[in-house]
């Protein structure tokens, strides 16, 4: 006996699993459908990392966004917010949107109506949620479930609170919720009522919490939202007596601290359980660093100005040239490159990612001359102009602006233009201008601005190499002739909208620049309450910006002695400020005297951590986010001992990025012949590695980077506003799982064409590739039709215990959506190798498996013209619309997602009876060994073998499965008073 669980590879890569929670019985099948779940790109929430409670629906608020509403935006808890159930985009189509009696439809048509009812604030006090079945929902209908934001009246997201169907048979749900600190989470669920005879619910589920020590922090529009407890047990009742006990521990992550699920296991009601079923994972990395050195024997001398090299700011050049350096990614292979820039010359290194570069040296376009040292009459920009993935340049000079549109391979496309307006910026411009870089108005191409006196002269790509000059008069501000005189700017996206902002920070104040996405911005100031940072702040301090929370906005950090300074962002224009000490480390001031910093993610958990290096040793000084406006401080030796001085660009070029591609950030030294790489040892992050069965069947997970040339093929059709993706984005590789029998089997993935929509519909998926693998020297090649495709095997799926030995198939198969009216449209299912199942060729005839399972043979799909036989397993899990996860066990009809057509398998070598696919009335003796039916039984005293049987049929009493399964045996009326129930179709596990 083992606890179930299924496992599948997601249409984006992740690896995910289920686990199904069984339930006692109820009234006409009216249960919530609760699950375990993971994905290995999910985010910390009250399951730890990447695991979540499936089956609890809510709706909250969204943002706007450019392919939908034609604006972007944020989450503001105002009139603008849209919302989303379960992630469905809410589109109304009547009434006025968030208002009283508005009505809404999903964005992809559910066949649900969705209306608004009441006022809380700036939006809805609660949804009502109609379903074509005749199902009622609530969202947000009592107080409890109505989650309103922190400190303000209006609610931020409305959780179900009750369902009901046409009969009178209903549940209801209810939440912990504390809205001083801006947390809740669900408590119990109440099934089994009866409104029609005023029967209260007596089968519940209740959740059980502990305290977490990595609490999740963040902010939204100023307010407050926190989880500070982990779920701990999922406790299921008949009555008042307890059925099962679903226990869950935990371990923190040795590199990010954030908590890991690490067993799962299930006892009855007297204690005993069924064996755990465990977790191994990675560590997030970062802890350590590795290094390469590569000699550069193009003869070039490489030197910076006290190391004998050419000046680099205004003024003739001295010496050797006065070379401009840039690290970027020019080859949009996801990887940081790096260019060194001086006269007509680009000398550009591709990295490889092992720390060796691709040297692609070439002239400028159109033979363009800068002199020995651009800098003296140029100001550098760099970004992405066109949108494509690849960086850019370019250089300002007087009254023109000189474009290099990167090709891809480190050379570029050039085109002369004259500033917007007549503009004109003198020789260099930076002597007078400041430059801030960034997406002003969210459309995934690089804009900037440049700052003098009170105006701003702002640039906006239009993606051809041109830009839209704006001149903005501030009016309220005056930041004199030259602004970095006397303030110091800090640019990123501040209120999480996903338009770039900008900071001008003084000694004691904050003036904000935040952006309306049409060119323009709102202007606030913000008082710096008890703390002074001179003039200008950065002449004392080091400014270090990222998002140290991982909420999605821009925080900083300002470093001077033994403090650091932090300006955790609310969201609202606001800051929590935060002054931490650093011990005994003391930077001194102004830190940049001795230490560069280097920003980033070391160990992969989605917060930004930052290092020090420099000073008089050979260390790293590495500032670990706990995400609450903490750090762990960490010293760590140089790889190789090396000591780059103090500070290290007294004698170096210093390039921060990530050199291969893992996600980590690393960083690089050149001088005269040489650049010393240096790299953030790391992964995949906080992600499940291994899975063992209660009978110690081991399933391991290996993952590999987009950026990885083995793993993904790059497309190069996309076209703006589709951007092509070849980013550090973790995706499964490999599946193994063993065979009980001292063997494996195994699945290698690949993946092609990664793209993503840049108006706001996110990642496009990707598209189909080929992958290989071997099992006991079988070969097979499976079609995803808008997702993956691999070549793959079989593994045991511990869920049949009692044949180790046999090899039950764990599969991962495609599924079609019916489109039109779902319920009269062909579905197909895929029930590759099992005996005497009838197959369709590609050909259109028709066969029968074999009867060793046919593991080596393409997928096959088997067509049912009657979407009403449509086969479920019990509980399968739908994977981002597109695939279905399949689980050796007894196949169970049931059909609560319409127009997906279910259907799971079980091959064991002792156990291939056909299954009857082509029979018109499939009967139990056609799977004697894999299901029975029967009536209802009690659980009052629930043995631990019976946990996890009971499953509900929800169709109509005259559907019937079809294909290998399970038909109704008797037709329950609909249950009123809890003692009348659909049949049970029982499932032992």
């Amino acid at each position: 006996m083992s606890l179930p669980g299924s496992f599948s590879v997601s249409q984006t890569g992740a690896a995910t699993y289920s686990i199904p929670i069984a339930l006692a019985p109820a009234t006409a099948g009216l249960s919530p459908s609760l699950s375990l779940d993971y994905s290995s790109q999910g985010a910390n929430g009250l399951l730890g990392v990447g695991w979540t409670l499936g089956g609890v629906p809510s709706i909250g608020r969204c943002a706007r966004t450019l392919a939908q509403d034609g604006v972007l935006g944020g989450v503001n808890f105002d009139a603008n917010d849209r919302f989303c159930l379960d992630g469905q985009r809410l589109i109304g189509v009547s009434g006025t949107y968030g208002a009283d009696g508005a009505e809404y439809r999903t964005e992809v048509d559910s066949y649900s109506r969705i209306i608004s009812h009441g006022t809380a604030g700036t939006g809805p006090a609660w949804f009502e949620v109609r379903t074509k079945s005749g199902q009622a929902l609530e969202f947000g209908h009592t107080t409890d479930s109505q989650v309103l934001a922190q400190g303000k009246t209006t609610a931020r997201s409305w959780g179900l609170n009750k369902l009901a169907d046409s009969k009178g048979n209903y549940l209801t749900v209810s939440y912990v919720n504390d809205a001083t600190v801006g947390q809740v989470y669900p408590s119990r669920i109440d099934y089994t009522g009866n409104a029609a005879v005023g029967l209260a619910p007596y089968n519940s589920v209740q959740f059980v919490y502990g305290t977490r020590p990595d609490p999740i922090r963040g902010y939204h529009a100023g307010s407050l939202a926190q989880t500070t407890v982990r779920l701990t047990n999922v406790k299921t009742y008949a009555g008042s007596a307890l059925v099962a006990d679903y226990q869950i521990s935990y371990q923190q992550s040795p590199t990010s601290n954030v908590s890991e699920i690490n067993s799962i296991k299930v006892c009855a009601a007297d204690g005993a359980c069924l064996p755990a079923k465990s977790f191994q994972w990675a560590n997030g990395g970062g802890a350590s660093f590795s290094a390469q050195v590569m000699s550069i024997t193009n003869g070039e001398n490489f030197r910076t100005p006290a190391a004998g090299g050419g000046t680099q700011g205004p003024g003739a050049a001295t010496g050797n040239p006065g070379f401009q350096q840039i690290f970027a990614d020019f080859n949009g292979d996801g990887k940081s490159d790096i260019m060194m820039f001086y006269s007509s010359h680009l000398f550009g290194f591709l990295s490889n990612g092992d720390g060796t570069y691709t040297i692609a040296n070439s002239g400028t376009p159109n033979n363009w001359d800068f002199g020995t040292n651009p800098a003296s009459n140029y100001m550098l920009i760099s970004g992405d102009f066109n949108g494509d993935g690849k960086s850019d340049m370019v250089l300002i000079g007087g009254a023109y602006l000189y474009v290099f549109i990167g090709k891809g391979d480190g050379t570029f496309n050039g085109s002369a233009v004259a500033c917007p307006n007549g503009w004109n910026f003198g020789s260099p411009p930076q002597a007078t201008y400041t430059p801030i870089i960034g997406d002003f108005d969210g459309d995934g191409r690089t804009d900037f601005l440049l700052l003098s006196g009170q105006y701003l002269y702002e640039f906006m790509s239009r993606g051809d190499g041109t830009f839209t000059g704006n001149t903005i008069n501030i009016g309220i501000w005056n930041f004199g002739a030259r602004v970095s005189d006397g303030f110091t700017p800090i640019s990123g996206d501040f209120n999480g909208d996903g338009k770039s902002d900008f900071i001008m920070m003084g000694s004691n104040y904050l003036y904000e620049f935040m952006s309306n996405g049409d060119g323009s911005f709102t202007y606030n100031g913000v008082p710096i309450n008890g703390w002074a940072f001179g003039t200008p702040p950065a002449a004392g301090f080091m400014p270090i910006a990222g998002d140290f929370n991982g909420d999605g906005k821009t925080d900083w950090v300002m470093s001077q002695g033994a403090y650091l300074y932090e300006f955790q962002s609310k969201g609202d224009g606001q800051f929590n400020l935060i002054q931490i000490s650093t011990g005994t480390w003391n930077f001194g001031s102004p830190t940049a005297a001795a230490f560069v910093p280097v920003g980033g993610d070391f160990n992969g958990d989605g917060k930004a951590d930052f290092a020090l290096i420099g000073g008089s040793g050979p260390y790293i000084y590495q500032f670990i986010s706990k995400g609450d406006g903490t750090f762990n401080f960490n010293t760590l030796a140089m790889p190789n001992g090396w000591n780059f001085g103090s500070p290290p660009t007294t004698n170096f070029f210093m390039f921060s990025g990530d050199y291969n591609g893992d996600g980590r950030s690393d960083f690089a030294f050149m001088e005269t012949t040489h650049i010393y790489t240096v790299f953030a040892n790391g992964g995949p992050g906080d992600v499940i590695t291994g899975i063992t069965s209660g009978l110690g069947i081991q399933t391991s997970v290996t993952y590999s980077s987009l950026t990885n040339s083995a793993v993904y093929g790059r497309d190069s059709t996309a076209t703006y506003p589709t951007l092509e993706l070849q980013i550090p984005f973790y995706v499964v590789s490999r599946v193994d799982t063993a065979n009980g029998v001292g063997g494996s089997y195994s699945s290698a993935y690949t993946y092609a064409g990664a793209k993503a929509d840049l108006t706001g519909r996110g990642n496009a998926g990707l598209p189909p590739d080929d992958g290989e693998g071997s099992a006991d020297g079988h070969r097979g090649h499976d079609e995803f039709p808008a997702g993956l495709s691999l070549y793959r095997h079989g593994g045991i799926d511990d869920a049949d215990p009692g044949h180790a030995d046999a090899g039950a198939v764990d599969q991962h198969l495609p599924v079609q959506q019916c489109g039109g009216n779902v319920d009269h449209q062909p579905v197909e299912c895929a029930l590759p190798g099992v005996a005497g199942a009838e197959r369709v060729e590609r050909d259109g005839s028709r066969r029968l498996g074999s009867a060793d399972g046919d593991h080596g043979e393409p997928v096959r799909r088997l067509r049912q013209r009657d979407v009403g036989q449509r086969i479920d397993a019990g509980r399968l899990q739908q994977d981002d619309g597109q695939h279905l996860q399949q689980r050796p066990v007894a196949l169970v009809p049931r059909a609560s997602d319409p127009g997906i057509c279910h259907q799971r398998r079980a091959i064991a070598t002792r156990q291939r009876e056909a299954c009857g696919v082509g029979s018109s009335t499939p009967t139990e003796n056609l799977c004697p060994a894999l299901c029975r039916s029967g009536a209802d039984r009690p659980v009052s005293a629930a043995s631990i073998g019976d946990l996890g049987a009971w499953r509900h049929d929800d169709l109509d009493q005259n559907r019937i499965a079809a294909g290998c399964g399970c038909h109704r045996a008797d037709a329950g009326g609909a249950g009123v008073g809890g003692e009348q129930h659909h049949a049970n179709l029982v499932v032992r596990l």
